[in-house]
């Protein structure tokens, strides 16, 4: 399993504080794991990638939660990941695409925002995986809300019929 490591399990403690909007906790617990990372190098499935990927996700939980200007950081990682990842790592990079479409879009950059979500949703149509479907919802839910652009809305609409979301809206 990806979290035994227990750097990985720092960077998981880490987002779960970010999801619950603790800044202070998340950011603390992400320092002690990418040191622990750092000094034991990769471990079994736990990657540089998965670490940069780790990062920016705590720090999109952030940008959600507590100040967009976590999305900045959690871009830069996010793109790295997403870059890094072959496709013999596809499910990781969807998850990836999927939080950078969403960062995209709390740093106002709408465009970008929602050409990478429409490519994770192309990635997303080989995979079998019930927890990507469950990933797109806060996507469609954040383009939902921009729906007064024309593609923001086009990507919400893509991802309730992907994701089967009743009444056709996130």
């Amino acid at each position: 399993m990806r979290w035994r490591w227990p750097g990985a399990v720092l960077m998981h403690q880490a987002w779960a504080h970010a999801a619950m909007g603790a800044a202070d906790e998340a950011c603390e617990m992400m320092a002690d794991g990418r040191e622990r990372f750092a000094s034991a190098g990769e471990r079994g499935s736990f990657t540089q990638n998965d670490m940069l990927a780790a990062t920016g996700t705590v720090h999109s939980e952030l940008a959600h939660r507590v100040d967009p200007e976590h999305a900045r950081i959690a871009i830069a990682a996010l793109t790295e990941a997403t870059g890094g990842y072959g496709d013999d790592r596809a499910r990781s990079r969807t998850f990836s695409q999927i939080t950078l479409a969403m960062c995209h879009l709390v740093d106002d950059d709408v465009d970008r925002g929602v050409d990478i979500g429409l490519r994770a949703l192309a990635s997303a149509e080989n995979l079998a995986s019930m927890r990507i479907r469950d990933c797109f919802r806060p996507l469609g839910a954040d383009a939902a809300r921009l729906g007064t652009h024309s593609g923001a809305g086009e990507l919400a609409t893509r991802i309730s019929a992907f994701a089967g979301m009743p009444g056709g809206r996130p």
